[in-house]
């Protein structure tokens, strides 16, 4: 049955969001303490800190790279900035779930739910993404001996792809909320 099938799904991703969020905030710190190591250098390559770096020198793990403590934070901070729409969407998706798990999958909560998770993607994409790129570039134009420290920041095809489906999410939430009306309408014309 579906609501079975709905509620066992609820009950899993609860047990399984959690973890994820954990997982986020490891992501977050741990490139950051340990930058010239493998799985370090893989991260702060996901959050595209090796954009910044001069062009000779691509490696995390170059020597040039000495990352002080003020860098170190700064890129925390970015890491955190990038990965917020992340974590606030993992804590919405537990609430949601719990709700699907007690068979309450088309309500105004959830609705709004859908329609807040758009409207933080789509700030992610227009602000946070590019403040945390400012966060990691300054942190990394720090550990230049040679050279200017910059601020940069950049609008590419991923923030166009978050706005897209931030706004699409929006859209689910204001289906998901005439739905529920018209169900509610047809529950009291019986």
């Amino acid at each position: 049955m579906m609501n079975e099938h709905t509620i066992v799904i609820g009950k899993a991703l609860r047990v399984f969001l959690p973890m994820f969020f954990v997982l986020l905030l490891i992501v977050a710190i741990l490139p950051w303490i340990m930058p010239t190591s493998n799985i370090g250098g893989f991260l702060l390559s996901i959050f595209g800190v090796t954009h910044f770096l001069p062009v000779n020198h691509q490696n995390i793990g170059d020597a040039l790279y000495n990352f002080n403590l003020t860098t170190r934070i700064l890129g925390i901070m970015g890491s955190f900035i990038s990965l917020l729409p992340l974590l606030i969407s993992t804590l919405v998706m537990i609430k949601l779930c719990n709700n699907y798990s007690h068979n309450n999958v088309f309500s105004v909560a959830n609705a709004n739910a859908y329609s807040r998770l758009g409207i933080l993607y789509l700030l992610s994409a227009i602000i946070l993404q590019p403040l945390s790129q400012m966060f990691f570039s300054f942190g990394i134009s720090l550990s230049n001996k040679i050279g200017p420290h910059f601020i940069a920041t950049g609008f590419d095809i991923s923030n166009l792809t978050a706005i897209f489906f931030s706004v699409i999410l929006i859209i689910i939430g204001q289906v998901m909320k005439a739905a529920h009306k018209i169900a509610e309408e047809q529950a009291l014309t019986v």
